[in-house]
């Protein structure tokens, strides 16, 4: 079938034993590729009589690319999905993510990979070409994501490579896989799932070319994107300001959610956390992913003072609200900080956001006593960077508290503490206010794997 391989790749950590699984027509064609397949893989292989923890050897960690993989179609050429049973929620736990590892795993021979069992070692996945390596990683280990990236490419010659910080290292319930700085497989807590298997990273080069049913129509179907795109004033804002750059208008529309949800409404922070705002200041150049035309992707940079960071990856709308309008930041650089820390580390940025603005609204309350010295409220900058630190490494206390996430935190604290909680199925909620759309609050309620936004458009619908 053209434009895939035909074929996985599963590898059981366990035994250090990899084979190619064969996957038949019939298969693509019913289940597209992608999270379809995957989920596929993944329930053929669930023992539903027996409850599987996601943290445990018999739980899968799938990988699988999807048919526009690799198409230069804008918006779908780089995308895969990360699939497995999420350990933040107990249930489907998926996370989609751009990057050049999907594209480079196909031209490496394989549409996806499956990985079994735990290794009794930290190791890494080397595929260069259909050859596979299962590698020690101990010289990776509590190194940062991307640390890893560069010494994979450096070292041993990958193209790009998946990853784990130190928060998937210690299983934080919200660790995010990374791909290259700045795309990250980011909700459901995958991140700690690999970390629980002891595979710190995979890193891949593919030389294939792929081969498409009717190029010719792949290019056309581009081009009349592209052209659309030109004609759309959001694409246009995204090009100009990336996806910060909605922030003041969806603000005005009451979806920006503030102060752990309780305001809808912040003119200082709406300015100062503005993709306007970030282009004035911070802002270094513009990316695009591949295929792309858009370039909503920033690359900044703080030149001086205590949120002084090199170039990288600047914060998207998600982050920019979940640490900054939720909890009260109206500091961009800060919040660019923060930011970077989560990346490094490899956490989600929308539940730690969420898990942190939940624990200071416990902590102005009352409720919650024990934060290890740290004086929890709204706005402050530095505390909550401190409390980022404190979660990635499992500190006691309030670190490993908050490290599983606001729900399973909310058990622990008590004291009525749950009706400061914003989740469901124990996935903290996007950054987008369903109060002001009530599709969003129907589209939240029926995800299948908890609070999601990019499930469908029901919020510019009903």
């Amino acid at each position: 079938m053209k434009g895939y391989n035909g074929k996985i790749l599963e590898v059981d950590l366990t035994s250090k034993i990899f084979r190619e699984l064969i996957i038949k027509e019939e298969l693509y064609r019913k289940y597209l590729g992608g999270t379809g397949l995957a989920a596929k893989i993944l329930f053929d292989n669930y023992d539903f009589k027996k409850k599987i923890s996601p943290l445990s050897a018999e739980n899968l960690l799938i990988f699988m690319t999807g048919p526009l993989t690799a198409t230069r179609l804008p918006g779908c050429a780089t995308r895969f999905s990360v699939c497995s049973i999420s350990p933040l929620t107990g249930i489907w736990g998926e996370a989609s993510c751009g990057g050049r590892f999907g594209i480079q795993l196909k031209k490496a021979g394989f549409d996806g990979i499956v990985i079994k069992g735990v290794s009794d070692s930290p190791v890494f996945i080397k595929i260069v070409d259909g050859n596979v390596e299962i590698k020690d990683a101990s010289r990776l280990w509590n190194k940062d994501t991307y640390e890893v990236y560069d010494i994979l490419r450096k070292e041993e010659g990958v193209a790009t490579s998946l990853s784990i910080g130190i928060a998937g290292e210690n299983k934080v319930l919200f660790a995010n896989i990374a791909n290259e700085p700045g795309n990250y497989a980011g909700r459901c807590g995958l991140g700690a799932v690999m970390g629980s298997k002891n595979l710190k990273a995979i890193g891949v080069k593919g030389t294939k070319s792929i081969e498409f049913a009717d190029s010719k129509k792949i290019d056309k179907l581009r081009k009349n994107i592209i052209e659309k795109q030109r004609e759309n004033i959001i694409v246009q804002t995204l090009k100009e300001f990336g996806t910060d750059g909605g922030l003041p208008v969806l603000m005005m529309l009451g979806d920006v959610p503030i102060k752990n949800w309780n305001l809808g409404v912040w003119d200082e922070g709406s300015e100062e956390l503005s993709g306007m705002n970030m282009s004035e200041t911070i802002l270094i150049n513009k990316k695009a992913c591949f295929g792309c035309s858009i370039s909503c992707k920033r690359a900044v940079k703080v030149n001086e003072g205590k949120y002084k960071i090199e170039k990288g990856p600047g914060p998207e709308y998600e982050t920019c609200a979940s640490f900054g309008t939720l909890c009260y930041i109206d500091d961009l650089k800060a919040v660019t900080k923060i930011n970077e820390l989560c990346n490094r580390y490899g956490m989600d940025t929308i539940s730690c956001g969420g898990t942190i603005a939940f624990a200071i609204e416990c902590a102005e309350a009352g409720i919650l006593k024990n934060t290890n010295g740290l004086k929890l409220s709204f706005g402050d900058a530095d505390a909550i960077l401190k409390l980022v630190e404190m979660i990635a490494k499992r500190d006691k206390g309030i670190g490993n508290l908050l490290a599983d996430g606001s729900k399973k935190a909310s058990k622990k604290i008590g004291k009525e503490s749950e009706k400061f909680l914003v989740e469901v199925k124990g996935l903290e909620v996007p950054m987008h206010d369903p109060r002001a759309f009530h599709g969003l609050g129907l589209e939240y309620a029926i995800s299948n794997r908890g609070a999601c936004h990019v499930n469908s458009y029901q919020m510019f619908v009903l």
